[in-house]
């Protein structure tokens, strides 16, 4: 049994490593999509849901506890997709299992912030500074999803191999994590993997039962199995509330025993539970209330706040397009050639590794269109494009000659 958690970033290529690792070893390929589906099946909203993993929560849904529902059928969802072992997880799919105790090979992808605002730019065909204020934007969400999902002090487990797709291609990075699998594969086959990954199933389906029943779900509950025997820890108010748990839980698939808080609880009739759901309600629509004072209050300056990181992001890589007139050589010579045929020569330096770029006597720019630059090596062009002023990246709209 393994199980491969694909970690990246937004078009750092960890998706595109994670279709082609699954390919590659014949696993299972669980993506946020696939999450988001089958979690429905517990009666929520699939745009709710896939809403919840793109985007940090608002203060409704977490006063709500829409927010720790979500969560957990989600999570919930992964687990159930994961149990026969041999798969491949990626994007929000693979965080909601980080940091379970179970057998995993974390793989880490990483890549510069210029790499990912081409990625962006290509993918969602946007100039290169609105990609880079796009992607900016994106990983704030994604940083308050985590805080909110783990708590504000989120610290990510260590990764067992890190893989930078701008140094190595996909299948070189394939072949180098399967290596990985091989190598730890190697050891004596322990039953208990197999006991620790269907306790997390069940431990799983307890918690999303409990966060979407109505007499249960706003009690913050924790859920461990060992071969059926469910242990649940956390405060339950009294008298209602062990019997509401109790129905819950004894009601999910797996479950033979349930202990609450270190006791186990008897088989009991529940009660007319209407009054028990007001009275665990009545402190949320307080606190509801407190809230939408501090969110009005201060709703006005995240907002404001948030557009002033965008502006800058679009002022420091570059706004819209803009013509520059120049010749076209290559990063190895420049200007000065080593060989009387100029244009020949600059082919001749790319063919080594070089790359094509625009020199306007002033700056140098390292040119998107790398085969239409080829056709005007060591000619003046006019080109027309967007302009990332950090790395001296110059997306090509058009390019004519002089």
């Amino acid at each position: 049994m393994s199980l491969i958690l694909i970690l990246g970033d937004r078009f750092s290529g960890d998706v595109q490593l994670a279709e082609s690792l699954a390919e590659h070893s014949g696993y299972t390929l669980v993506t946020s999509s696939m999450a988001v589906e089958r979690a429905a099946s517990w009666g929520g909203s699939q745009e709710e849901l896939a809403h919840f993993l793109e985007d940090s929560p608002a203060p409704f849904d977490r006063f709500l506890c829409k927010t720790r529902s979500h969560f957990l059928v989600l999570r919930n969802a992964v687990a159930e997709e994961v149990r026969n072992g041999n798969a491949v997880c990626c994007g929000e799919a693979a965080h909601l299992l980080l940091q379970e105790k179970i057998p995993m090979i974390r793989v880490r992808v990483c890549a510069s912030f210029e790499s990912r605002v081409r990625t962006a730019s290509r993918v969602l065909k946007l100039a290169m500074g609105e990609a880079a204020a796009h992607l900016m934007r994106v990983d704030r969400a994604r940083n308050k999803w985590l805080r909110e999902a783990y708590g504000r002090e989120h610290n990510e487990p260590a990764s067992d191999i890190i893989i930078n797709l701008d140094s190595i291609n996909l299948p070189e990075a394939c072949e180098t994590i399967a290596a990985l699998v091989r190598q730890s594969a190697q050891g004596p086959s322990d039953s208990s993997d197999e006991v620790l990954l269907e306790g997390l199933v069940v431990s799983s389906r307890v918690e999303a039962a409990l966060a979407t029943d109505p007499a249960t779900a706003n009690l913050e509950l924790a859920a461990e199995s060992d071969r059926g025997r469910v242990s649940i820890r956390g405060y339950v108010g009294e008298p209602e509330g062990p019997i509401e748990v109790h129905r819950v839980a004894r009601g999910v698939h797996g479950v033979c025993e349930v202990r609450l808080n270190g006791e186990e609880l008897a088989r009991l009739e529940a009660p007319d539970h209407r009054w028990f759901i007001w009275r665990g309600a009545r402190p949320a629509f307080v606190t509801l209330g407190l809230t939408l004072v501090a969110v009005l209050l201060f709703g006005e300056v995240a907002h404001r706040f948030g557009s002033s990181l965008e502006e800058a992001a679009l002022a420091r890589w570059g706004g819209g397009s803009q013509t520059i007139v120049g010749l076209v050589t290559d990063s190895r010579c420049g200007p000065r050639h080593a060989r009387t045929d100029s244009a020949e020569c600059v082919r001749a330096c790319v063919a080594q590794g070089a790359k094509y770029i625009l020199d306007d006597g002033k700056k140098l720019y390292e040119l998107s269109d790398q085969l239409t630059a080829r056709v005007y090596a060591a000619r003046e062009v006019r080109v027309r494009g967007s302009f990332v002023k950090k790395s001296g990246y110059l997306t090509v709209e058009s390019m004519e000659s002089l």
